[in-house]
């Protein structure tokens, strides 16, 4: 059925989340946002955890998923530190068969916690 969102179900959709689209959707938002604390271009993304997601089927895949980013960054005081922020994401995943070489698109991204 297309058009409505589905519960991402099994342990390889969760992983395809954590390892490829997680790590697109935090590098769009950093790119627009700074971690409170962190000196700018000094986070680094250390893992992901998505805490959930769904998808809808369209040309494509939309997926709407949430994630824990953990990471290391320099603060203002030369310090090293570790923390980590939740985010809400929504990516388009194009049809490999579509010939398209575009790879994931981040539709939005936003900080759901306090960063």
């Amino acid at each position: 059925m297309y058009g409505s969102y589905k519960p991402v179900t099994t342990e390889d959709e969760k992983n395809g989340l954590e390892n490829d689209l997680a790590p697109v959707a935090w590098q769009a938002f950093t790119q627009n946002q700074t971690i409170t604390g962190c000196l700018s271009n000094s986070v680094h993304p250390v893992s992901y955890r998505v805490t959930e997601g769904c998808k809808q089927l369209v040309a494509g895949t939309n997926y709407a998923f949430e994630f824990e980013t953990f990471f290391d960054c320099t603060t203002q005081q030369n310090a090293a530190s570790f923390g980590s922020v939740t985010l809400d994401a929504i990516v388009y995943q194009p049809l490999a068969t579509q010939g398209q070489n575009t790879g994931p698109q981040v539709s939005s991204v936003w900080n759901i916690t306090k960063a």
